[in-house]
């Protein structure tokens, strides 16, 4: 049983973290302009770290919490933050690995490759680690798994699809535009988009950074809640 529910999870990782930004860069190429291309590229990114990220370490440690495996840790006298930045960065290190093949696969679709290096590098762990303590926060916001599991599908998909990930942000009317920098996501995508064409990317990278001090003051009280 335990072989099988590894396959499994190994088939989904695949599909996950490979054959779906892949299909989602191969698609999209046809129907993109090249005024747009980039926005592909860059809401691609945005869509696997941090759907990815969000999702996995929410579920991940509420199952723990569930089962309570995440107490028997912290009983044997493992400090509870030492235990959570360990499934932070094991899950932020296997994100990271398919990072480059992603950005290969774009290189070749649209001719294109990033500007900035280091702003790009710098993007792609904040945004990995926003991601994480989103999904750390939403774990211990609640000890039901089920609610857990839910919420974190319908928060991770509605921070993609309703936020300007596949677009500029000057498409949204002025109304709503100024919504649109209360999601994480936002900052996500034109952090990578500005990295690629070599634009100023300081603004939304703060907002990365502020985001994950906010995020990460939040789970703090969240933990001595629960």
């Amino acid at each position: 049983m335990q072989m099988k529910t590894f396959k499994a999870s190994i088939v989904s990782g695949i599909f996950f973290s490979l054959v779906l930004p892949i299909g989602l860069l191969t698609i999209l190429k046809p129907i993109t302009s090249s005024d747009f291309s980039l926005y592909a590229i860059s809401g691609t990114l945005t869509f696997y770290l941090f759907l990815g990220t969000m999702l996995a370490v929410s579920q991940i440690i509420g199952l723990e919490r569930r089962d309570g495996k995440f107490s028997l840790m912290i009983a044997s006298g493992i400090p509870k933050e030492l235990y959570m930045m360990s499934i932070l960065f094991s899950n932020g290190f296997g994100t990271l690995i398919f990072i480059p093949i992603l950005i290969l696969v774009a290189d070749f679709l649209y001719g294109v490759s990033p500007s900035n290096v280091i702003s790009l590098v710098i993007s792609l762990v904040l945004s990995i680690y926003v991601g994480s303590i989103m999904g750390t926060d939403l774990a211990f916001s609640t000890r039901n798994y089920y609610t857990i599991n839910s919420l974190s599908q319908v928060i991770s998909f509605g921070l993609i699809f309703f936020a300007p990930v596949y677009y500029p942000l000057t498409a949204v009317p002025i109304p709503l535009r100024y919504f649109t920098y209360l999601e994480p996501t936002t900052y996500i995508s034109q952090s990578i988009y500005h990295s690629y064409v070599g634009g100023n990317s300081i603004f939304y990278l703060m907002g990365l950074l502020i985001y994950g001090v906010v995020l990460t003051m939040l789970g703090r009280l969240l933990e001595r809640r629960t």
